[in-house]
């Protein structure tokens, strides 16, 4: 229940930037692959990591929004599954390199939720905690509506204290890595400054 409210709360952020439909605003989807690192996932294998964005300018080339995403975690010899989603905000700037290539780094803040599976011990379990991710984006800028990218993205969730779950701070502490590609597709038509043109 609880996840369903943040999720719920992050789509009602997404379309209310939407409504600034006077500004340039754009929404990203992408797809890559995850990474795992030490701690309490560090056995479990990373797959797929999916999301969808949506960002709307605020002064020169900053922009705020909203982003979903979800990634998908496996046991390897297991049926162990876990899922991982994503809701966050964002602040992103861009810095152009021309008038063909920008460079797009964003710093998102969340509140992820990790639902664990283990169908062969009928074990179910969710937990979460905060999220703080950093990332980078490389766009091309094809001076038409859609752009493409590929992005390299770091997640830090630091999971809430759940004394069923682990006593151990050191498996609280999650970091995964994805890299991938994604598209651009702009809602209003960017204007370049000048010295681009």
């Amino acid at each position: 229940m609880k996840l369903l409210k943040y999720i719920l709360f992050i789509l009602l952020l997404i379309l209310s930037f939407s409504g600034f439909s006077q500004r340039e605003s754009d929404w990203t989807i992408d797809i890559g692959l995850t990474q795992t690192y030490p701690g309490f996932f560090n056995l479990y294998n990373g797959s797929v990591d999916m999301g969808i964005g949506y960002s709307v300018k605020l002064t020169g080339e900053l922009f705020v929004g909203g982003y979903f995403g979800v990634q998908f975690l496996k046991l390897d010899g297991t049926q162990s599954k876990t899922i991982v989603y994503k809701p966050k905000l964002n602040l992103n700037y861009r810095f152009r390199i021309g008038n063909s290539f920008s460079i797009i780094s964003w710093f998102s803040v969340g509140y992820s939720f990790l639902n664990i599976k283990n169908s062969e011990y009928n074990y179910t379990d969710t937990q979460s905690g905060l999220n703080i991710s950093p990332e980078l984006k490389f766009l091309w800028n094809t001076q038409t509506r859609i752009d493409y990218y590929f992005y390299g993205r770091y997640d830090y969730i630091k999971l809430s204290k759940d004394a069923g779950f682990t006593h151990l701070e050191y498996y609280r502490n999650i970091d995964l890595t994805s890299f991938g590609i994604g598209i651009v597709i702009k809602q209003k038509e960017y204007e370049l400054p000048e010295k681009y043109k």
